[in-house]
């Protein structure tokens, strides 16, 4: 799933990429999968590992819940330049890989061309966030506080600040790894 920022005719397709909303029905048991069993409700054992890409490659898409319509995904690619935070979400680099233990670190700025990154500022203690990539799908749970990690502990940091002012606040949001499972299984709708 390794790609460069997105030119002016994908940039076009991303903003008419309707909302998703469950697209899938009823999730089906599946068997072994990596020497790991997947059931209908999650995977147990390691999360699969993303394989690194290079600056301003893709890693995967982001998915943020809206409450009225479903969820609302964004590109998230490798690096926090200006220019890259006008596609989508950026991977610090030097932080983990989603799903790997540590801490998971994204950041977007709330003004990028269709602000969609704002939403950030909506997210609630437990709605789920959820990060796609080639082969598989991290599910993270939002967190009513700050917590002092364990040594095994997966979490995510998500992070929008505004460029423009140090006066505006930026905004954090924490969330943890609950479970993970392969991509192919479609749309993880019944662990939202």
């Amino acid at each position: 799933m390794s790609r460069a920022i997105p030119d002016a005719q994908e940039t076009q397709a991303l903003e008419m990429r309707p909302v998703v909303s469950d697209p899938t029905a009823e999730a089906t048991m599946v068997g072994p999968i990596g020497g790991v069993q997947c059931a209908a409700v999650l995977c147990a054992g390691e999360p699969p590992a993303v394989a690194p890409v290079a600056e301003a490659e893709a890693l995967g898409e982001v998915y943020l819940p809206l409450s009225w319509v479903g969820y609302q995904s964004l590109p998230l690619l490798e690096g926090t330049t200006s220019e890259l935070l006008q596609h989508g979400f950026g991977h610090y680099t030097g932080t983990v890989l989603p799903g790997d233990v540590g801490n998971f670190a994204i950041t977007g700025s709330p003004t990028n061309r269709d602000q969609r990154l704002s939403l950030i500022a909506h997210l609630r203690a437990g709605n789920p966030v959820l990060v796609e990539t080639a082969d598989t799908w991290y599910i993270y749970r939002v967190l009513d506080s700050p917590i002092a990690s364990r040594p095994d502990s997966r979490l995510l940091t998500l992070t929008s600040c505004p460029v423009e002012t140090a006066a505006s606040p930026c905004v954090t949001v924490r969330a943890e790894l609950e479970m993970w499972r392969p991509r192919s299984d479609g749309w993880p709708s019944r662990y939202l």
